[in-house]
């Protein structure tokens, strides 16, 4: 049941791959991998920040277009793995419905004619149900 609930949650393929190629997002890089004259050399846009070292540089249009091509030809995959793992989920959890549903009437059933039984001396089944014949 455990496992049923983690496809559930985690089975989001498609807004991880959506929030993983985000062409929109910046990209950190610590201050002590580039310096800001490296930055304004280059003409590239970024935003600094100072409390924790680290420049949000702009993707550029080729980072951008990855991001977009990724999306594009893998969303349907996503997709497809994300209802997939629906419907798997939606079948077991039917599977073991109908399971109980089963074994619900059969002790049902058992009841009824060990009820059945308390009184008579001459019935046919014993104290767990079973024919005595």
């Amino acid at each position: 049941m455990v496992v049923l609930l983690v496809f559930t949650v985690y089975g989001c393929a498609t807004p991880a791959l959506w929030k993983a190629t985000n062409p929109n997002e910046y990209v950190a890089v610590s201050a002590n991998d580039i310096s800001e004259a490296d930055l304004n050399s280059n003409s590239i846009a970024y935003h600094k920040d100072e409390n924790s070292g680290v420049y949000y540089i702009e993707k550029d249009n080729l980072a951008k277009l990855k991001d977009y091509t990724i999306r594009v030809f893998a969303t349907p995959i996503t997709v497809a793995v994300d209802a997939g793992l629906s419907i798997i989920v939606v079948g077991v959890l039917g599977v073991i419905w109908i399971m109980n549903d089963e074994v619900d009437k059969e002790m049902k059933e058992k009841q009824k004619k060990r009820d059945q039984c308390a009184f008579d001396p001459d019935c046919p089944y014993d104290e767990n149900g079973l024919y005595r014949y």
